[in-house]
């Protein structure tokens, strides 16, 4: 281990340095007499002069101050609040760099935690790189006596005022109606010390229909105003004020009012007639959550039995019970078990059993009572239960298809599924101009495995 007391490096000093790769956040990686430095914003074979920001045993972080030599792949980033904001990483990198950039990080992820080799394969693109989501979650604060919204900097409580959002689909009228309404009207705003007001302003849209809800300590007055204001720009099918209380991070309260309209909004996909409310988890870019989607359907077949584990709201659970002779979603919060029941009855999808349980519970029991022979998994980030995983490679069935938001936890997942092969492993841009990614993986049996 290096020792920064040994090493050339101190904080505040300035370098020239060569950017030699990407780290795991799209920042550059330089070395400086051998001693790692992360430089955010710097491009793989860019010449930069920085200043040391920040100083650790084992590498340092600089601040680009010059780009001495500029890759041909840096473009001008489109928004504003690029590199204050922390919601973006990549804007400085022209497209076909970020898509190439995320099959590399997954790539190396698989040849760092998975046991065996595995090729990745280029990344889907999104065809929008930019306004591409479907939901919004800012802030809101007063700054010199004007309440305004915005985002945190990145690994801080760092308030960034902000109009509009790049990445966000038609964002910026609705953050204007609800600004003129807020400053018009004179609207309690939270504060670390009173800790009384409106906290937050969340937003799904969806083909221009919109569901608002503002978060705040206590019920609010005159939302007829803040209505009108955002009626002349959208379809409004639910306006709702969500209570928030507690004095943590959780941006979203147990309790909605519903001011106007209803607390969800309706979609149809695949043949599936489902409904999303404020507190609702839905993949944030359309596009690509269909081709993801596509892409498990087109391995899905008449004939098989599906375990969808950590099946969520139930959405694919029903867009693949369309399709095949049966499926079993497992759930561990109750809410969403609900949702995906009440989905399962709109549907008329007779073949569909949601369960409420832990994977690590639920899925030997299935294995053992079923013949199912597709098993999905969509694990949040911190992966699969290790018994789930063991127990899935046991299992029998004749494929598995492994659906990830943190390559590192999936190619470590991988490697107790070693009664199967890799078929394909496949990044979706699920979020551009982000350094996040998502992955499908498809697995079948091993041939000799009984």
């Amino acid at each position: 281990m290096f020792n920064k007391n040994q090493i050339n490096v101190q904080k505040n000093q300035k370098y020239i340095v060569k950017i030699e790769d990407f780290g795991s956040n799209g920042e550059g990686i330089a070395k400086i007499d051998g001693f790692t430095v992360f430089v955010p914003f710097a491009i793989v074979g860019e010449e930069v002069e920085i200043v040391i920001i920040l100083v650790k045993s084992t590498f340092a972080i600089g601040k680009v101050l010059n780009i001495i030599k500029s890759s041909k792949n840096r473009v001008e980033p489109k928004c504003p609040y690029f590199k204050k904001c922390g919601g973006c990483q990549l804007q400085h990198m022209n497209y076909l760099l970020q898509l190439d950039y995320k099959r590399n990080f997954v790539q190396n992820c698989m040849n760092k935690y998975y046991s065996n080799d595995a090729n990745v394969e280029n990344c889907v693109p999104s065809v929008n790189v930019y306004n591409y989501r479907n939901k919004f979650a800012f802030p809101v604060q007063k700054i010199d006596g004007k309440i305004c919204v915005g985002m945190y900097r990145i690994n801080s409580h760092d308030f960034i005022k902000i109009d509009d959002c790049a990445i966000q689909t038609d964002c910026k009228n609705a953050i204007d109606a609800f600004v003129d309404w807020a400053n018009e009207y004179n609207v309690e705003v939270y504060n670390e010390s009173e800790k009384q007001g409106v906290r937050h302003i969340i937003a799904r849209i969806y083909n221009n229909d919109l569901l608002f809800v503002v978060v705040s300590t206590k019920k609010m007055q005159k939302f007829d105003k803040l209505y009108e204001k955002l009626s002349k720009n959208y379809n409004i099918v639910g306006l709702i004020n969500n209570i928030n209380t507690k004095n943590n991070n959780v941006i979203i309260g147990d309790k909605d009012y519903v001011v106007y309209g209803e607390n969800k909004l309706s979609i149809c996909e695949n043949g599936i007639n489902y409904t999303i409310n404020s507190h609702s988890f839905m993949q944030v870019n359309n596009e690509i959550k269909t081709k993801l989607y596509d892409a498990i359907l087109n391995n899905i077949q008449k004939d098989d039995i599906v375990i969808d584990a950590y099946s969520g709201a139930g959405v694919l659970s029903a867009m693949m019970a369309k399709k095949c002779q049966k499926v079993y979603g497992i759930e561990i919060v109750k809410e969403a078990v609900d949702d995906a029941n009440m989905l399962k009855r709109n549907n008329n999808l007779r073949n569909l059993e949601n369960l409420c349980a832990d994977c690590a519970v639920a899925v030997p029991e299935i294995v053992n009572k079923s013949n199912a022979n597709v098993i999905v998994l969509d694990p949040p980030r911190k992966g699969c239960d290790k018994n789930v995983a063991q127990t899935v490679n046991n299992s029998g069935a004749n494929k598995i298809i492994y659906v990830s938001c943190n390559p590192a936890t999936l190619a470590r997942d991988l490697n107790y599924l070693n009664n199967y092969e890799i078929v394909c492993v496949t990044p979706y841009d699920m979020f551009p101009q982000t350094a996040n990614v998502e992955t499908l993986v498809i697995l079948n049996k091993i041939a000799d495995f009984n």
